[in-house]
């Protein structure tokens, strides 16, 4: 602004000169602001450039916090179905290796049961050539031609039921359960019951360890006297003894009956009546007397206990028989998978037991008719019944009627008993409960384990495995068959081993090898 008029030219000259000099110093000073400025623009400038990118990450961050929150909350939401995902994968594998191995074991099955049946039926091809070879062996030229259709006639006539019983044992040794029979323990009969069972007919005990038992010993030396009655009545105590229900037993009473009869009252009573007449004839050696009416055969003993006893014989196997309907094969193992035709009478129960009966029976009338032929010519008739004449024929009777039971003897033996009755023997534990046998056997060495499966699961896998191969591709099918060919002939070669007695090459012949597959 202009200067006051009054002021002092030196005045404003000393004022100019301080107002220059502050205005020098306000530059000099304004000039280090400036330079402090300018250093300090240039330190604030990397600040400014990391605070715009931090300005920027911070806006960059916002989206990623707010993912990383949605993802935290997807990973919750996430983990119980991943939980619940990998609890069914897991459920579905273990589905999946189950259904694999039925589906393994049933492929097992399968060729276990082709195989087994492979095997039954080259048996019964060879089984089926036995009839021809038994009527060759037997064929004589010089024989008549009546006689030789007649065997040729009982052979195929008796063929069917050996053929079933030969049959059932092959089966029963490819496929037969090898569980045996479940008895319970604590079922039990009466202990009388139970003692006589177990020491007659013991089912642990051949015919060597029931000779080591003095109580079987004397029963059976007792049923064997030829006393009159002795016989009947000990079959008829064994008759209330026994199991009814079991059907061997009945058919065992009516057989071991039977035969123990073409002993005693055949053989024996055929000695004892000999040396009786010796005594009553030869031994006073008097030309016109004898002593038979009170020392001949028949005399002694009660005449109506003779009599009952004579009748009793028929009347206790006929009841036997008639009680067989009612009754079941406890011995009988069953079979696994295999199936088993039966021929013959085996579906009927008793077998041929009932022609047998019928024979016995008429035989039976055939020696009564002849004693009351007798009776008839006495003088008295009927009324001189119990006369020495009558005594002698009913002696005479009961020695025939004991020869013409002699099927029944042969029937005893056991594979022929099998025939007959179809039927599996059994026996009675020490409770007197009836089950299936099991001897006791001593092995004389070391036996040979056998192989229990004949398809083992190696080899079902195997098979398998070369059957996907074909299916799919990359496996030639003419070599694939052929290593199930040899499959085959090594499970033939291991059933061949366990059957007893026969030929390698007569029982089973291998068939020839595959021929070459040729096309698709």
């Amino acid at each position: 602004g202009a200067w006051p008029a009054h002021a002092a030219p030196e005045d404003i000259l000393s004022m100019r000169g301080a107002l220059a000099g502050v205005a020098k110093g306000a530059a000099g000073w304004a000039g280090g602001i400036s330079a402090s400025a300018t250093s300090a623009a240039a330190v604030a400038k990397p600040s400014a450039v990391a605070a715009a990118e931090a300005a920027r990450a911070a806006a960059a961050a916002v989206p990623i916090a707010e993912a990383g929150d949605a993802a935290r909350y997807a990973v919750a939401f996430a983990k119980p179905m991943a939980d619940e995902a990998a609890t069914r994968a897991y459920a579905l594998g273990l589905d999946q290796k189950d259904r694999f191995n039925r589906v393994r074991a049933a492929w097992k099955e399968m060729l276990e049961i082709w195989m087994k049946r492979k095997v039954q039926i080259q048996i019964e091809r060879a089984v089926n050539h036995i009839p021809g070879i038994v009527k060759s062996s037997l064929e004589d030229p010089d024989m008549p031609g009546l006689v030789s259709r007649g065997k040729d006639r009982a052979i195929d006539a008796a063929w069917p039921d050996f053929r079933q019983e030969i049959m059932w044992e092959v089966a029963v040794m490819l496929d037969g359960q090898r569980s045996e029979v479940q008895v319970d323990p604590n079922k039990r009969v009466d202990c009388f019951r139970r003692f006589w069972r177990y020491h007659l007919y013991p089912f642990d005990k051949s015919f060597w360890g029931k000779a080591r038992d003095p109580v079987w010993i004397l029963f059976t030396l007792l049923s064997l006297v030829p006393i009159t009655g002795i016989c009947p009545l000990a079959f008829l105590f064994i008759f209330f003894i026994i199991d009814k229900r079991d059907e061997f037993s009945l058919l065992s009473f009516i057989l071991s009956f039977k035969g123990t009869q073409f002993v005693s009252h055949g053989f024996i009573r055929t000695v004892v009546g000999f040396f009786l007449y010796i005594n009553c004839v030869s031994a006073p050696a008097k030309a016109d007397e004898h002593d038979c009416e009170e020392a001949g055969p028949g005399i002694a003993g009660n005449f109506q206990l003779t009599i009952g006893g004579f009748l009793l014989q028929i009347a206790l196997v006929w009841l036997a028989f008639a009680l067989l309907p009612w009754s079941e094969d406890n011995g009988r193992r069953l079979l696994k998978k295999l199936s088993h035709d039966t021929s013959g009478l085996a579906h009927v129960k008793g077998g041929y037991m009932k022609y047998l009966l019928w024979y016995d029976l008429v035989c039976f009338i055939f020696c009564v008719a002849a004693l009351v032929i007798v009776v008839m010519t006495r003088p008295g008739g009927f009324q001189d019944y119990a006369d020495w004449p009558v005594r002698h024929a009913l002696f005479a009777s009961q020695v025939v009627y004991g020869y013409l039971s002699m099927p029944f003897f042969f029937f005893t033996i056991p594979f022929l008993q099998n025939v007959l009755t179809h039927v599996v023997p059994t026996g009675y534990n020490r409770n007197g409960i009836a089950r299936n046998l099991k001897l006791k056997r001593k092995p004389k060495e070391e036996p040979v384990k056998q192989e229990e499966e004949m398809v083992s699961i190696s080899d079902a896998d195997f098979l398998l495995e070369r059957f996907r191969s074909v299916i799919v591709g990359g496996a030639d099918p003419s070599a694939v068959l052929a290593e199930m060919r040899m499959q085959v002939q090594a499970a033939t070669a291991r059933v061949q081993e366990k059957v007893k007695g026969a030929s390698k090459k007569e029982l089973l012949p291998v068939d020839p090898p595959l021929a070459p597959v040729v096309g698709p």
